[in-house]
């Protein structure tokens, strides 16, 4: 790290830790000397920007975390604006041509619920999908085709599910059927993960995708 400031002068660097709560998964020993590698960082380092991100918040964690990343500032990212959305779908650059046809970005906007990863899945899958058949006109059968290809294949899909513990992938399976699941510690997860929410007292998946992808699931 000392050579690498050299070269870098006067510039700021970041160090990227994706998916930092996996590191539970490490031997105490080693674990302990990552946090404490990570914590002289933040403290002596001022050139360097740590950035830990994952799914899970030090509260959900066990307490170590928070004793060892005490200056840790927490920012939560969540869903994009329905406008923006829209605004990247239709015009990605200046003057780009409308290549939608009706109700496509509507129904993009709601199977995704704005969700970014999602968002970003869906236009380059249609991307591919067009290209292979030489077609720029997207249509609903088009997206369709996508999500369907999303459901089956996606990563971050199974990753969210693989994600959830016995209790709370029953507790979507229910909600997936069309039945309420109980009020419980499962349900309280899952809506602080924002993968299901209260809406006039009922439990509603918060993405209608991922619903379609737990009912297949099951």
């Amino acid at each position: 790290m000392d050579r690498v400031e050299k070269i870098a002068g006067r510039r700021r660097l970041l160090l990227c830790f994706d998916e930092y709560e996996r590191l539970e998964e490490l031997p105490d020993e080693s674990r302990t000397r990552i946090l404490h590698f990570l914590r002289a960082t933040i403290q002596h380092r001022a050139q360097w920007i740590v950035l830990l991100s994952g799914a899970r918040t030090f509260r959900e964690l066990k307490p170590y975390w928070s004793d060892y990343l005490i200056h840790v500032t927490p920012i939560r990212i969540s869903f994009l604006d329905p406008a923006d959305v829209d605004h990247l779908l239709r015009q990605p650059i200046p003057d780009f041509p409308n290549r939608y046809e009706p109700g496509v970005v509507e129904a993009i906007l709601t199977e995704t619920n704005c969700h970014p990863y999602l968002v970003q899945l869906t236009g380059q899958r249609l991307v591919e999908h067009l290209n292979s058949r030489r077609r720029q006109r997207i249509t609903l059968a088009d997206l369709a085709a996508v999500f369907d290809l999303a459901i089956e294949n996606d990563p971050f899909m199974h990753e969210s599910w693989s994600r959830c513990n016995d209790d709370e992938q029953q507790a979507l399976v229910t909600l997936a059927r069309g039945s309420q699941p109980p009020a419980s510690p499962a349900t309280e997860s899952l809506r602080k993960r924002e993968l299901i929410k209260i809406v006039n007292g009922h439990y509603q998946f918060v993405v209608p995708l991922f619903a379609r992808f737990v009912q297949h699931q099951t």
